[in-house]
C-alpha cells in the first residue's frame, strides 16, 4: 500500500516514560515496559505493506542499537502533541500517500487495523482508532492537514478523541472510525494486558516477557 506510517514513541529511560504507573513500578522498571511496548508495536508496524516507516521519538532518539530494526528515525518537533503531529503529517504528507501515526500504548492492536486505516484513506480524509479512554490509538490523514485539527484539544484527556473529531467536521473532512481498542496507561489497563497475553503470548512477546518476570516477582 502506498502510505507512511509514523510510530510516535517517547525515548523509553527511567523517569520520562509510564510515569502514571510509579509507583507500583519503579522508573526503571516503567522504562523496560516501554521499550518492550515499542518493539511489539514495532513488530506490527513491520508487517503492514507501506511505502515507508519511520519511528518519531521524542525528545531524541536513543542510540541505534536500542532502536527496532527497519525503521528511519526522527526527533518529534512541536510544543504539544497536536503541534508534533502536525509536523510529521505535513512533513510526509503527499497526493495518493496518505500518513498514519500510531503510538505505542497498544501492543496487542490487531494488525488489520492498521490495514484498515490505509485502505479508509483511499476514499476518506481522515481515520481515527479510538480507545476506551477517549483517546485515540490511530491517526490517519490523506488531505493537507489543518492546525485547525488540533484546535482545543486537551491531550491525556477524555476527550480527546470527541473534540478532534469535532474539528474534523468543521474543517469538512470525510471521517472513518476504526474499532474500539484498548492502551496501557494505568495499573488496572496493564492488569488487563497480562490477562489477555497469558491466553496468547504471541501477541506481544516482548512485553509479555516483561510482564512475565513480574508475575514471578512479585511486582504484578
Amino acid at each position: 500500500m502506498s502510505g507512511t506510517l509514523v510510530v510516535f514513541a517517547k525515548t523509553p529511560r527511567a523517569g520520562y516514560v509510564k510515569t502514571r504507573l510509579v509507583p507500583p513500578l519503579t522508573s526503571r522498571e516503567a522504562a523496560a515496559l516501554a521499550e518492550a511496548l515499542l518493539r511489539d508495536t514495532a513488530s506490527a508496524a513491520r508487517r503492514v505493506p507501506v511505502r515507508r516507516r519511520l519511528i518519531a521519538y521524542a525528545p531524541q532518539p536513543p542510540a541505534p542499537r536500542h532502536r527496532p530494526r527497519g525503521f528511519a528515525v526522527m526527533a518529534q518537533r512541536g510544543h504539544s502533541l497536536g503541534a508534533r503531529m502536525l509536523v510529521a503529517f505535513r512533513q510526509f504528507l503527499r497526493p495518493g500517500v496518505p500518513v498514519v501515526i500510531i503510538g505505542t500504548d497498544s501492543p496487542t492492536l490487531p494488525g488489520r487495523h492498521l490495514q484498515q486505516a490505509f485502505l479508509a484513506l483511499r476514499d476518506h480524509d481522515l481515520v481515527v482508532g479510538p480507545t476506551d479512554d477517549g483517546g485515540y490509538y490511530l491517526l490517519g490523514i490523506s488531505r493537507p492537514v489543518s492546525a485547525a485539527l488540533f484546535r482545543g484539544v486537551v491531550w491525556s484527556s477524555s476527550s480527546v478523541c470527541r473534540r478532534t473529531l469535532a474539528n474534523a467536521r468543521r474543517l469538512g473532512y470525510s471521517v472513518r472510525r476504526l474499532p474500539i481498542w484498548h492502551d496501557i496507561d494505568t495499573l488496572p489497563d496493564l492488569r488487563r494486558l497480562e490477562r489477555a497475553l497469558r491466553q496468547r503470548k504471541t501477541r506481544a512477546p516482548h512485553t509479555w516477557r516483561v510482564l512475565q518476570e513480574w508475575l514471578r516477582t512479585g511486582v504484578l
